[in-house]
């Protein structure tokens, strides 16, 4: 199955761009969420899961609950998804940089 766009029956084409007002990776993921399941639904975990080409819909889920950190192969699937250009790509990694380090300090070393 195909990528979907973010645009694409979103009507909402300032929300891609808006990547860059987000401190937090997951605040910006589960606020798209949300809006799409408002616009559509039937949308779903599953649905997302499976236009990202995920196996299921275990890694999401645990991304939006901030139980699990975006790797490298789940990031190039996002910013794939949300078509992301450089300047939101590198914010959105550096957002995920920013959660791996307050994951780091947080945590009984």
């Amino acid at each position: 199955m195909p990528i979907e766009p973010i645009m694409r029956d979103m009507k909402m084409e300032s929300h891609q761009k808006s990547v860059k007002k987000y401190q937090d990776y997951k605040v910006f993921l589960n606020d798209y969420f949300r809006l799409k399941k408002e616009l559509n639904n039937q949308w779903s975990l599953g649905a997302w899961a499976s236009y990202m080409g995920l196996q299921n819909t275990s890694t999401l889920s645990r991304v939006l609950n901030g139980e699990r950190i975006i790797g490298p192969k789940l990031f190039e699937k996002l910013v794939r998804y949300f078509e992301m250009n450089e300047e939101e790509i590198e914010h959105f990694k550096n957002l995920i940089k920013r959660s791996k380090i307050e994951r780091i300090i947080n945590s009984d070393l």
